[in-house]
């Protein structure tokens, strides 16, 4: 005879169900709008298209009036555009931009004495694919040009003469004191140490990439002098 199974026991060997902590998630930014989305219209898309032209023109205009306004504003403009990731819209206004910007500092005159300015100058040249030195003297030598062109991805013709560099090799030199350091007034100027920094990413290695080339050894420098000043600025 078999024994009878209480209604507790049984009620005893149902497994209690795992009780998950409720999420107070915040509600959802975007609503419903994409799942109520509804393709434009031909109206409304030509609509925004004219808009888009118009903003471009309005950058060109902008870039030009830069250009005829100082050689520092179109920099800064040229930059704020490549940052926005818009800059393919205008490669033509940009190069021309730049163009003229190197035939200001190839003709050795230096138009901004502050860091910023000057960083920011070596940078965009030299991302451009510009034959820019930085040392104390100009990059003169196959080697160098040869690695720049590997770097930099140049587009342009450069089989002319050696001596296509920049005569002015003193770029960041004027920014160093008689030790040979760079200087410590620098370091509160934060603008300039972000764009020294963003500068001396811009290292050009030999045709071996461990091949030091002369005059980027201030390129090291830079890097570790504004590494270290800028994290001590944020601890």
């Amino acid at each position: 005879m078999s024994t009878p199974v209480s209604a507790c026991t049984s009620l005893a060997k149902i497994p209690t169900p795992n009780i998950r902590p409720v999420a107070n998630f915040h509600p959802n930014i975007w609503g419903d709008q994409f799942i109520n989305y509804t393709p434009e219209d031909k109206v409304t898309r030509a609509c925004k298209e004219e808009q888009v032209e118009d903003l471009k023109k309005e950058v060109r205009r902008k870039l030009m009036a830069s250009a005829a306004s100082s050689p520092s504003q179109l920099l800064n403009f040229s930059d704020a555009v490549q940052r926005l990731g818009v800059a393919y819209h205008f490669e033509g206004e940009i190069e021309e931009a730049l163009q003229q910007i190197y035939g200001s500092f190839h003709d050795g005159s230096d138009m901004d004495v502050d860091l910023y300015n000057i960083a920011l100058r070596f940078r965009l040249l030299r991302q451009q694919g510009y034959n820019i030195s930085c040392g104390k003297r100009p990059c003169n030598n196959f080697h160098c040009i040869g690695a720049l062109v590997c770097v930099a991805h140049i587009k342009r013709d450069i089989s002319m003469d050696v001596d296509m560099s920049i005569a002015n090799g003193q770029i960041f030199d004027k920014f160093k004191d008689e030790k040979g350091g760079f200087k410590e007034i620098l370091i509160p100027d934060v603008q300039g140490m972000l764009g020294l920094y963003e500068a001396a990413h811009l290292k050009v290695h030999g045709e071996d990439i461990h091949l030091k080339v002369h005059g980027e050894d201030i390129l090291e420098e830079a890097l570790a002098f504004t590494t270290t000043n800028l994290k001590a600025m944020v601890v």
